[in-house]
């Protein structure tokens, strides 16, 4: 039996949504944006705040001084907002002390995208000038890099997936081996991600339907170490996909999307799609479910002692020994070859020959 609030418990709630709704939480001014039922505030306050949540998901990190640091560029807004973060720390007016040398790097993914040449080449152009117009240090990778010799270069393997959960999956883990191998070659130590709360809640459920709830500490916590030379971090794990909506406009950053394999798809194309929708829906009515998300997936931590095989696609270490996963035996057995078939004609046991003798 689920209780019931009456009209008179009720009123000092929406009283208070009403009082607040159009004053800033931090310096009681005219609020012009609201990030939550009650989180209401002014241009300068929600600035300083999401440059505050910045600064602490860095601090937290301890990063060493003139590092440097692979910011994962795509155009898109959650990358656009941590490049103009990182670009407002050592360049812009806030200068909040941020000590790291950055290196930009674009992911070129416009050969998998659904689009005219034009407009890609039009793509393409506004990302570079963005990068150009930090004067930071950037690069273009290609998807193809990592597949050299494959004919018809990672669009047709992209193709080759038998469904739009396993494209989303091969494209997920293939960004990131992109971006282990950019680092690597540039040698840069650390690779700083634009993954969002709201984004990794999304994530979080994502993958624990995939069967792939081991990954989570790596896939959506503040860092991953999984791989061996490189560091990925999450500086705005903190901040929702609202805050970084709002950030972008009050900056006046130039945001360039570019469709995603499932766009103008029904909902149900991909367990992706299908459980960011499920996780925005509840978000819209009830403000505190990617949080909760996230700090439930914060609580899957790994074993020590566990397996050293690891994943060659995503890089996670299996959960037990490579030699008892029943899987890989397998795929083992199948893998033997199987003996031929005799083309003789069989030849009776000794006891059974005698018999039919006599």
């Amino acid at each position: 039996v689920m209780c019931s609030r009456s009209e008179g418990a009720a009123a000092p709630l929406e009283t208070r949504q009403k009082l607040q709704v159009k004053v800033c939480n931090k310096c009681r001014g005219i609020s012009v944006v609201r990030t939550r039922s009650l989180d209401s505030y002014c241009k300068p306050c929600f600035l300083r705040t999401v440059i505050h949540k910045f600064r602490t998901s860095l601090g937290k990190l301890t990063l060493r001084n003139d590092v440097k640091v692979l910011i994962a560029f795509s155009g898109g807004a959650r990358s656009r907002a941590l490049l103009s973060m990182v670009y407002e720390g050592l360049c812009g007016t806030t200068r909040f002390t941020l000590r790291i040398v950055p290196v930009i790097v674009f992911l070129d993914e416009t050969e998998v995208v659904t689009a005219d040449g034009r407009t890609k080449a039009a793509w393409r152009e506004s990302i570079l000038a963005t990068m150009k117009a930090t004067g930071f240090e950037h690069h273009v990778f290609s998807h193809d890099a990592l597949y050299p010799h494959h004919k018809g270069g990672f669009a047709e393997l992209l193709q080759s997936a038998k469904t739009h959960t396993a494209r989303e999956d091969l494209l997920h883990f293939t960004r990131k081996r992109l971006l282990q191998h950019a680092a690597e070659t540039l040698g840069v130590p650390i690779v700083a991600l634009g993954d969002c709360a709201t984004m990794l809640a999304v994530r979080a459920l994502a993958l624990t339907s995939l069967g792939r709830g081991l990954s989570l500490p790596h896939e959506t916590g503040p860092e991953d170490c999984s791989c061996p030379n490189v560091r990925f971090i999450r500086p705005l794990r903190e901040h929702s996909a609202r805050e970084v909506g709002f950030y972008n406009h009050f900056m006046s950053n130039q945001v360039t999307t570019l469709p995603s394999l499932t766009a103008k798809m029904l909902e149900n194309a991909s367990i992706q799609r299908l459980t960011e929708l499920f996780v925005t829906g509840l978000q819209h009515n009830f403000p505190s479910t990617v949080g909760t998300i996230r700090r439930t997936a914060d609580k899957v931590v790994l074993r020590n002692g566990g397996s050293d095989f690891a994943c060659v696609i995503c890089g996670t270490t299996t959960g037990t020994a490579a030699a008892q996963a029943s899987s890989l035996r397998n795929a083992r057995l199948r893998a033997v070859p199987s003996a031929p078939a005799s083309t003789e004609p069989a030849v009776a046991p000794a006891p059974i020959a005698a018999a039919a003798a006599a």
